[in-house]
């Protein structure tokens, strides 16, 4: 497997990627088994926990995202989101703000 860094990135980015490249080409060289019974699936997946979980956590950390595991609909997810994020309801709040604008238009007009 091979792995260029583009020459349109910046300095910070061509360092993180040339770090992440290393990275990859190490489990790329990774002698690989295909898991059979659930024991096997349970040792790599603990394998690649460890190995990549640590990756994960620092950049998520550098980044400033929250990650929340979630269950929708008996499905298990990752939640992930940037720094200040507000839930809102964009469809309601979006028809009360063209209600508004249009009572308002109306208003100017004199009706």
């Amino acid at each position: 497997m091979r792995y260029e860094v583009p020459a349109t990135v910046s300095p910070q980015a061509k360092v993180a990627l040339e770090q992440t490249y290393v990275f990859l080409k190490q489990i790329a060289q990774a002698p690989q088994v295909a898991p059979v019974t659930q024991e096997d699936w349970d040792r790599r997946n603990a394998m690649a926990n460890a190995v990549i979980g640590p990756r994960v956590k620092a950049t998520t950390d550098a980044i400033n995202i929250s990650v929340h595991e979630e269950v929708l609909a008996g499905v298990p997810v990752l939640r992930i989101r940037p720094p200040g994020y507000t839930p809102r309801m964009i469809g309601h709040g979006l028809h009360r703000t063209s209600i508004a604008r249009s009572n308002a238009a109306a208003a100017s007009l004199g009706r």
